[in-house]
């Protein structure tokens, strides 16, 4: 993620490149809808106008290596330097970090009351439609939660 992917009047980021472990350079996304923009609460955008003091002026990269200042070269870098330190002072069991996807699409699928936010929820993941995101994440929403979803509205 670089500096001018955001839209600070608008509230929002263009997604239109990624980097990995496997790539030199950063790559267009998969799929075409992996090229998106997606919009950025209140919180987000507080949290990247604090980062700016660290990183705005060095490059385009937002977020960098803390230890070398310079941008991570992967995400291998990031989970073995930054992710699984951080979960271990926290005490939580480790999880990569990619499962934070599937939490975010989870939690937003449970509380979805319409359409339209299943299809905000499948934009924001880069899925080609709100049925393969429902279909994917389904298996990580237990049944119970749809039995009380349907006997609260019932009553």
């Amino acid at each position: 993620l670089q500096w001018p992917d955001i839209d600070f009047i608008r509230n929002r980021v263009e997604i239109w490149k990624a980097k990995t472990d496997a790539a030199e350079i950063a790559e267009p996304p998969k799929t075409w809808a992996g090229k998106r923009t997606i919009g950025l609460s209140d919180t987000a955008m507080a949290a990247l106008k604090r980062q700016k003091d660290f990183t705005y002026l060095q490059g385009l990269e937002i977020f960098q290596n803390p230890r070398t200042l310079t941008p991570w070269t992967g995400d291998r870098q990031i989970r073995e330097i930054f992710w699984r330190p951080t979960l271990k002072r926290a005490g939580v069991r480790y999880r990569g970090p990619y499962q934070l996807r599937h939490t975010f699409a989870s939690a937003n699928l449970m509380t979805a009351q319409s359409i339209g936010e299943i299809m905000y929820v499948s934009r924001v993941l880069g899925h080609r439609d709100w049925v393969f995101t429902a279909k994917t994440y389904s298996r990580f929403i237990k049944d119970d939660f749809f039995n009380h979803q349907n006997s609260a509205q019932s009553k």
